[in-house]
């Protein structure tokens, strides 16, 4: 097998390295936006092109005679890349154009998600948007209705902080959703689907905020845990089983909404409220950091697990993963949350978000974050991370937090 790999970054990088160790695939093949040394040590081929057009896409696979293609940039993907492929005899793991522009719609992509999720408002002008903010007390998460729009979306602790947020969106052009906040501790799972069988991916969390201590701005993600039991310290059993469920679930209204069985990744993230599991997002691609935690973990070959979820053979696929923490942390040129890596003379200089991401792994999640803050201790020059994903004490922090929540909650139910 011969596996194209399109798209640049950290991502890219670790699904080629994985792929590079497999027994089926004779060679990694990537293009991307921009090429350097590090990269070329990932595949047997990279050709720095344009990996978000999908004819580019096409001619790079059918030059190097890809078999099978992973389309990762959402532009290409909205440009109909799989469906060109495909129609050419290649054949790709990515979601088609109309799953695409399902993910980026963020009130589209919530008719997906179980009918239990918090509520939520779309708003395209002011009309109605102040009596819904006071409905949901004042309290509310603020997100463009269009993910692709590149805006940031907000947890508004206010009134007045929320109403201004939702205005300068509104004034930029930006259709906003309003949604009910809801207590509790976020995970994410990813699903891999071959359009009837699942393999779910152990969760992870995903740490948002830039700073240590959980605050500054939200991003898309500085790092990330994975538990040694393949879970979550924070979560009981029943909460994964509910997830697994629902992302099954969501799997079977995409497949209504789109009138086809949807073959690939589909990550969707959650609350763990009192007594349930509630969805708040989906995304139907390999999301990074459930991704490059997956493959620090697998115990099977990545590209064989690809040709099974196209030859719609899951069910028959091993995939085990080891019983380890995990700790992923992402290293930034300082002051800069943007995106990729350069090579000048040799050098590689990081221009954007996620220069690189490095891997801890280990018997607890605290064992798994000293090596991978060891790792970033070596890497020189001006780099900024967040030093406190999955230590000792942020850990702790989540676990009390989601302890007292159930506890006192439950508590105050059963006494009324």
């Amino acid at each position: 097998m011969r596996l194209a790999i399109v798209g640049g970054g950290a991502l890219a990088a670790r699904l080629a390295m994985s792929a590079k160790e497999s027994s089926v695939c004779s060679a990694v093949l990537m293009l991307v936006q921009s090429s350097n040394s590090a990269l070329s040590r990932a595949a047997d081929v990279v050709t720095a092109g344009d990996s978000t057009s999908p004819s580019a896409i096409l001619e790079f696979c059918q030059a190097n005679k890809a078999d099978i293609a992973v389309v990762l940039p959402w532009k290409a993907l909205a440009g109909g890349a799989v469906e060109l492929l495909e129609s050419s005899g290649i054949r790709a793991l990515a979601p088609k154009k109309r799953v695409a522009e399902l993910e980026d719609d963020r009130s589209l992509a919530k008719r997906a998600l179980p009918s239990d999720i918090p509520k939520f408002a779309t708003f395209s002008s002011s009309d109605g948007l102040e009596a819904f903010i006071d409905s949901l007390g004042g309290r509310c998460a603020v997100k463009p209705v269009i993910k692709s729009s590149g805006k940031e979306e907000r947890v508004c602790a206010s009134r007045s902080e929320c109403l201004d947020y939702c205005r300068a969106l509104l004034g930029e052009g930006q259709a906003v959703l309003v949604e009910q906040l809801v207590e509790g501790q976020e995970f994410s799972l990813l699903t891999l689907s071959d359009g009837e069988s699942c393999l779910h991916v152990p969760p992870v969390q995903v740490y948002r905020r830039c700073y240590v201590g959980d605050s500054g701005p939200m991003v898309s993600g500085v790092g990330c845990v994975g538990g040694e039991n393949l879970s979550l310290p924070f979560l009981e059993p029943r909460d994964l089983e509910e997830a697994k469920r629902k992302n099954e679930e969501a799997l079977k209204a995409i497949r209504e909404m789109t009138g086809e069985a949807y073959k690939g990744p589909l990550c969707i993230t959650y609350v763990a409220n009192v007594n349930r599991v509630c969805a708040i997002d989906l995304h139907a691609n390999f999301g990074m950091f459930e991704t490059v935690a997956m493959l620090s973990r697998s115990k099977f070959d990545i590209a064989a697990l690809f040709s099974s979820l196209l030859d719609g053979k899951l069910s028959s696929f091993k995939a085990e993963f080891e019983a380890s923490a995990v700790v992923v942390k992402c290293i930034f040129p300082f002051g800069l949350l943007l995106d990729n890596v350069r090579e000048d003379s040799g050098k590689l200089l990081g221009t954007g978000s996620c220069a690189a991401v490095l891997v801890g792994t280990g018997s607890s999640i605290p064992s798994a974050e000293k090596e991978c803050e060891a790792a970033v201790r070596r890497i020189p020059g001006s780099v900024f991370h967040r030093p406190d994903v999955g230590t000792s004490s942020s850990i702790a922090m989540r676990t009390e937090s989601q302890r007292k929540l159930r506890q006192i909650k439950i508590g105050v139910a059963k006494n009324r």
